[in-house]
């Protein structure tokens, strides 16, 4: 083993890193089907690995070389240690504490016809010398499509988070246990969240299988699984519905496939002025403020779960609104649309890039498809006189926990919104941005 150490370490005056190389061989999936060419699990071109020290608290990022199928060499700089940690994908806000590690698996995967998207293989490993003899992290659900459509949507129907923030337990043979994600309302300090939806994207083509990789556990609700219609063609308003409402055990690197699952049409008519961003919730966000002529009208504004609108030149009174919930984007909109939740509003900003300036800020999803959200600003009282109109851009969710009502802000500083908890100020007036409500 020293032997070996030796000839794979090269002394480095980088902050006492030396250079290094790990010789890797991926583990072959546990297949109820076939993956690939067998099961096989090939690296490939690109690839990148994370390397824990027992003395790191990050990982160290090491690149693919020698590729030979299910092996390959892996090499970068780290500190010398009595034993390693690898993690595939590398992961720079991957963290470690002990021999736990904590990552994400990604709610928004790639579409690959006959495989699944490498960035959501995530697996695990442990050396006390330069050898990682990978363990798949992940359990597999293979899904054929009954129409070509532009993505397919995994649902956990209870309360189990499918993707995002987890952590794992890792064995001296490198194997992941107590694999455990995240609840939703726990987020890192880079902003990743557990979620209930899974999101496949891409060209999916009818008669193809196609691999998502779902964090393994019982979902004791089961899950639901949707298929989105290419728009302009038949089915763009349409949703094949599978729907598992058992409890449901998935086991890591074990492939299910779902292709027997009876499929239900619905036909769903897409209100006016809903966008799809490609969210893996598969939220519909409106155009516009309620109350708004366009995408940059500001709207008529809102005391929290009251339906008295205020206009932007109002002097509104601070008294409280009536405790009962009333959700105006509902009785304005129609029953079609509801208020955002503060998950919809946290999902909006996690996983579409903002840009713009203080006064409108575009959100663009992964699809392309943006919206606008125009600051406002917002009515809040200065001391006990009436609310007064302020520049401070917030927006209502309808979420309502432990005497907190939620918001969400703009903080012009950090170019970052925010969501806030608010224990007193349900007389503030908001405006509100509209989301299709049960899509």
């Amino acid at each position: 083993m020293c032997l070996l150490a030796l000839g794979s370490c090269q002394k480095n005056e980088d902050g006492g890193k030396v250079f290094m190389t790990f010789h890797a061989t991926a583990e072959q999936s546990n297949a109820k089907t076939h993956l690939n060419n067998g099961s096989a699990i090939y690296w490939n071109e690109g690839d990148k690995i994370g390397v824990f020290t027992t003395s790191s608290e990050t990982s160290y990022e090491f690149e693919v070389e020698n590729i030979q199928g299910t092996q390959a060499d892996f090499s970068g700089h780290a500190q010398n240690s009595n034993a390693y940690i690898g993690l595939y994908p590398y992961d720079e806000f991957s963290t470690i504490s002990g021999t736990t590690i904590t990552t994400s698996l990604p709610s928004l995967q790639t579409a690959v016809a006959g495989s699944f998207d490498p960035k959501a293989n995530i697996m695990t490993a442990y050396s006390e010398g330069t050898d990682f003899d990978f363990k798949n992290v992940c359990a597999y659900l293979k899904v054929t499509s009954p129409y070509d459509c532009t993505s397919i949507q995994i649902i956990s129907n209870g309360d189990r988070m499918i993707s995002g923030l987890f952590s794992a337990d890792i064995t001296t043979d490198g194997t992941p246990s107590n694999i455990t994600p995240l609840p939703l309302a726990e987020q890192d300090d880079y902003n990743r969240m557990g979620s209930k939806y899974i999101r496949l994207y891409g060209n999916i083509e009818q008669g193809e299988d196609y691999y998502i990789a779902i964090l393994p556990g019982t979902l004791d609700g089961g899950f639901t699984i949707k298929f989105w219609g290419v728009s302009g063609d038949a089915n763009a308003n349409r949703s094949y519905n599978s729907t598992l409402s058992t409890s449901y055990t998935l086991d890591r690197k074990v492939i299910y496939p779902l292709n027997n699952l009876a499929n239900t049409p619905e036909d769903h008519i897409v209100p006016d002025g809903a966008v799809d961003l490609g969210l893996p919730s598969g939220t519909l966000w409106a155009t516009k403020n309620i109350g708004a002529n366009s995408s940059t009208d500001f709207g008529y504004f809102f005391k929290f779960g009251d339906n008295n609108a205020s206009s932007y030149d109002d002097v509104v009174d601070a008294g409280y609104p009536n405790a009962e919930f009333v959700d105006a984007a509902t009785i304005r909109c129609g029953n079609e649309w509801a208020t955002p939740t503060a998950y919809q509003f946290s999902e909006l900003i996690h996983y579409c890039s903002l840009s713009g300036n203080s006064s409108s800020i575009l959100f663009t999803g992964s699809n392309g498809n943006a919206i606008f959200l125009p600051n406002a600003g917002s009515f809040c009282p200065t001391s006990t006189s009436p609310v007064t109109r302020i520049q401070r851009c917030c927006y209502w969710t309808k979420t309502y926990e432990d005497g907190y009502c939620y918001h969400v802000e703009y903080d012009s500083t950090y170019e970052e919104f925010y969501i806030v908890p608010d224990q007193y100020n349900r007389n503030h007036a908001y405006p509100i941005r509209p989301v299709v409500n049960n899509w």
